[in-house]
């Protein structure tokens, strides 16, 4: 059993390595934006945030899954300045990462129409390999397996800008500005953190709003990940939203995978969104898809406002 764990696991970091993707990925990313880009917190003009849960490649043992939670509000009304907090909880077989992160934006007026915001975020990951929890082990003497590896906690910003109307936007995010690594000592193991510009990841995203009707409005976007070694992979994506109530959309990434999406509108002030990522990949022969469910709320002010607020899905 220890064998299996430690094949997927390696797999699945070998796999994430290769597709660029050392970032946890969301599939809904574009649904609720500050979850990838501190920046975009500024595009709304009251408490808004998420909840989140995704299983990916279900049926593979040890396969990634996650759990967020973001939340972000205006200092006050109508305020250029924005304070966000995001937790994630993302597990990848026996290797469990906590990472909190709290996140300050600031908006700037280029015209009457736009708006150019600058977001940082100071982070922590909590890392902890948890092999204690491996059962049926061909040895059950075996000291590796005996205890849980050592709690780590590494620090991180994040740098992210967002311009945008009430048509468009365009984001660009630094997801990780230092370089935690894990060094092992007889005595003990210890994080250090270094800067190092070349293995900087780079995610960058657009999107535009057609009015199709006075009742439909399709907004399409995309979004490109970039980081030295590895290959660009490129999202495109479109949904349609039936009189702000109902939302169908799908997306392709160059990953080979294929993503149905679907949204509904609770209330004003809550919305529901599931998506279901098929995958075209090799990986296709071991598992049955990825579920991603995520709760978003907006607690809307009906007060007339002169803010803009960018695209919504």
């Amino acid at each position: 059993m220890k064998y299996i764990y430690l094949i997927t696991t390696f797999l699945l970091l070998t796999i994430t390595q290769i597709n660029a993707q050392k970032e946890f990925h969301l599939s809904q990313y574009m649904l609720h934006q500050p979850f990838v880009n501190p920046a975009a917190m500024s595009s709304y003009n009251n408490i808004n945030g998420a909840l989140l849960y995704k299983k990916q490649w279900v049926g593979l043992q040890g396969s990634p899954e996650i759990q967020a939670f973001n939340v972000n509000s205006p200092l006050k009304r109508n305020s250029n300045s924005h304070l966000g907090l995001t937790v994630i909880h993302d597990k990848i077989g026996v290797n469990d990462n906590f990472y909190v992160a709290a996140s300050y934006a600031y908006a700037l007026k280029v015209s009457r129409k736009t708006r150019f915001s600058f977001g940082l975020s100071a982070q922590a990951d909590l890392q902890q390999s948890k092999y204690a929890q491996v059962q049926d082990l061909n040895d059950g003497n075996d000291v590796i397996f005996s205890q849980n590896s050592p709690k780590h906690i590494a620090p991180n910003f994040q740098y992210g800008m967002y311009y945008y109307s009430s048509k468009f936007y365009v984001g660009l995010v630094i997801p990780k500005l230092l370089i935690n690594t894990i060094e092992t000592t007889e005595q003990n193991t210890s994080v250090a953190s270094g800067f190092d510009i070349k293995e900087w990841h780079y995610y960058l995203s657009g999107g535009y709003k057609f009015d199709l009707s006075n009742r439909t409005t399709l907004t399409t976007s995309t979004q490109l990940k970039q980081v030295t070694g590895a290959p660009l992979q490129i999202d495109i994506n479109a949904i349609a939203v039936y009189q702000k109530k109902i939302g169908l959309g799908v997306s392709y990434r160059t990953s080979n995978e294929v993503v149905g999406l679907l949204t509904y509108q609770l209330t004003n002030f809550f919305k529901l969104t599931y998506s279901y990522d098929y995958s075209f990949s090799q990986l296709a022969d071991y598992q049955s898809g990825t579920h991603e469910i995520s709760l978003i709320f907006n607690l809307v002010n009906d007060k007339k406002s002169l803010f803009i607020a960018a695209p919504r899905f």
